[in-house]
């Protein structure tokens, strides 16, 4: 569920969330709102209001991958420069990709009709500029996400890697990962370490560094704990064994933890 709550944000929809309050079973709506996904957390009630509020904004039609208008690229680079200013983080090298679509579809959030409007409520609040640096950090990430790499890493690279260190199996192996956003494809590298070094028998010190720069991401990567719609993307054999079910989440076991480092930039 995490994964597609991301895509359909990165597509430039907009997630409700019911309030766990009003919900029977409030694991999944808990989810949502932790991770910061949801734009609006509702009673059931009062979501299909809030769905057509959202639709009738001019950008919830737009073409996806649309290019900005002339107009829209001059606020877009205002927009951030200054992001870059407050936040330290510099979005510019992607303003074609991804940042036109959030900040069209966070207009459509917050119901501005043009770009110098949302320019002018940008300068006037002040929270706006770390809402929308959030907003441009969620990435779509799920354990095991990009099947073809890892299987090439299970059954090419890590072979070759522990065949290399087996003699020097004292030495810890560090491995650098960025933009590592909640840490699913982390813990996956993890997995596929730690069953590699048992099927191979060479037993390594597996040391792996996974840097972002958004705080509220590297927290809940550093809990290691997932919703349970985690079981559709972590074959079972694996499941049972690198994750424990408490409640409505899978938690990832401590040896796993402690093979990894989360740090930010």
């Amino acid at each position: 569920m995490n994964f597609g709550w991301r895509v359909v944000k990165e597509v430039g929809g907009y997630v409700l969330a019911q309030t766990p309050e009003s919900a029977q079973f409030d694991g999944i709506p808990k989810s949502a709102i932790q991770t910061g996904i949801a734009d609006s957390i509702l009673p059931p009630e009062n979501m299909p209001q809030e769905i057509l509020r959202y639709v009738e904004h001019p950008y919830a039609s737009r073409v996806r991958n649309e290019p900005p208008s002339s107009d829209e690229e001059d606020v877009l680079h205002r927009l951030l420069a200054v992001l870059r200013q407050e936040t330290g983080v510099d979005f510019t090298e992607n303003k074609y990709g991804s940042p036109p679509r959030r900040i069209q579809r966070k207009m459509g959030v917050i119901q501005i009709g043009t770009p110098d409007e949302y320019l002018e409520y940008f300068y006037t609040n002040k929270a706006e500029a770390h809402l929308l640096h959030s907003e441009l950090l969620i990435g779509v990430t799920r354990l095991f996400r990009d099947t073809e790499a890892f299987d090439k890493l299970r059954d090419k690279v890590l072979p070759e890697l522990l065949a290399a260190r087996k003699q020097n199996s004292q030495s810890p192996l560090r491995i650098w990962v960025s933009a590592c956003s909640t840490g699913e494809e982390v813990y996956s590298l993890a997995i596929l370490l730690a069953e590699a070094m048992k099927r191979h028998q060479t037993f390594l010190n597996i040391k792996i560094f996974a840097c972002d720069v958004d705080k509220k991401a590297l927290n809940i990567a550093s809990a290691g704990r997932y919703p349970a719609s985690i079981i559709a993307d972590v074959p079972v054999q694996l499941l049972g064994k690198y994750f424990f079910k408490i409640g409505d989440y899978y938690q990832a076991v401590e040896k796993l933890r402690k093979m990894v480092t989360f740090c930010s930039k």
